[in-house]
């Protein structure tokens, strides 16, 4: 008796396993009937081919109508190899880490030529030379004339390049409105000249021939004014034409000095210079925000008994931005980027964030530096 219970719960056991497994199966091989479903339907969604309804419609004898399936009829499924690619897990592709974008800076191209840029100075421009003679006795060089120069640094090679211009200055300080006390003076560039090689005989003592060792005969390779005997030369700065916008340290407030062309009134794209330097933490890419002070009579004075007209103080008004192209001790070289109205020259500048100014950083055209 108690073996043919034994034998009873295994058969019972045995029973609900096959049971589960086809239950299991079963779920993996079935589609339930929605509203609408169609045996073609159902070929083409499991299989990929529509035509294969004989086959699924000979699987369920209970279907009457192939076109008219009853919502929540179960359709067994037949397996077949198309079948198992349908449904096996798709492996996601492999996700490649996306590329690192370069900084981007500030393109300069076409906005200005900085090769003409010049540059300030608070003292006197230590020069490498100048031009004392010229080629047939012209007046005036340009692009592909030939010059005689007195170069007086040792190690001049042929295929050396230097800028050639004027010194201009000592300028009177348009803030303090004096010039004592005050050092300005500007490179103006001309162009730039290539030496070719050393020229010239002299007599020496006793009046002999002999080759002279500080004169050298150079080519003019480009020409943005007239050149002429006398204009200096100095070593070229080299400058790149993409700029990175740089934050800010600390709060500045500076003055524009100067320009390019010694210009009264200055306006877009016009290149300025400020009497302040990296000394006083002004950096390449900083932004500046061109600004005009603004008073106004006061309507109720501390001071009754000294009152002034216009003796109130009112905030700045901005008339544009320039950006920092170039850096000195005591000096600095910039561009105007955009500006209100023209300006004179002792404009006071205050220091700006990019990030406050997306708008205008978004407008300028973009560059990828190293």
């Amino acid at each position: 008796m108690r073996s043919r219970i034994i034998t009873l719960v295994s058969l019972s056991l045995l029973w609900a396993f096959l049971l589960l497994a086809s239950n299991s199966y079963a779920e993996k091989m079935v589609h339930i009937v929605k509203e609408g479903d169609t045996l073609w339907d159902i070929c083409e969604l499991y299989y990929g081919d529509p035509n294969l309804w004989p086959k699924l419609w000979q699987m369920n004898p209970f279907i009457t109508n192939p076109h008219l399936l009853k919502k929540g009829d179960v359709i067994t499924l037949f397996e077949s190899e198309t079948m198992k690619k349908k449904h096996e897990p798709v492996q996601e592709p492999e996700e490649k880490p996306a590329p690192i974008e370069k900084p981007k800076g500030i393109d300069l191209t076409g906005i200005a030529d900085l090769s003409k840029r010049g540059f300030l100075s608070k003292t006197p421009i230590e020069t490498h030379g100048s031009i004392f003679a010229t080629e047939n006795k012209k007046l005036v060089l340009y692009e592909g004339d030939t010059g005689y120069f007195l170069i007086n640094k040792p190690g001049i090679k042929p295929g050396d390049e230097f800028l050639v211009g004027k010194v201009i200055g000592p300028l009177k300080d348009p803030v303090t409105n004096k010039k004592v006390n005050t050092r300005w003076y500007v490179f103006s560039v001309h162009g730039r000249i290539m030496i070719e090689s050393r020229v010239g005989l002299g007599l020496n003592k006793q009046k002999e021939l002999v080759e002279k060792e500080n004169t050298y005969q150079a080519k003019v390779i480009s020409s943005f004014k007239a050149i002429s005997t006398g204009d200096l030369i100095i070593p070229p700065n080299p400058s790149t034409d993409c700029i990175k916008p740089t934050p800010f340290s600390q709060p500045i407030l500076a003055n524009i000095v100067a320009s390019k062309d010694q210009r009264t009134l200055i306006g877009k794209y016009d290149i300025v210079y400020l009497n302040q330097g990296h000394d006083q933490s002004i950096e390449t890419g900083q932004l500046f925000e061109i600004v005009k002070p603004n008073y106004a009579e006061d309507p109720d004075p501390i001071d009754k008994n000294i009152f002034k007209k216009y003796s109130m103080v009112l905030p700045d008004i901005s008339i544009g931005f320039l950006m920092v192209i170039e850096t000195y001790p005591d000096t600095s070289t910039a561009i105007i980027l955009t500006i209100k109205e023209p300006s004179a020259m002792g404009t006071y500048i205050k220091s700006r964030s990019w990030d406050d100014h997306q708008d205008l950083l978004l407008s300028l055209q973009t560059c990828e530096f190293e």
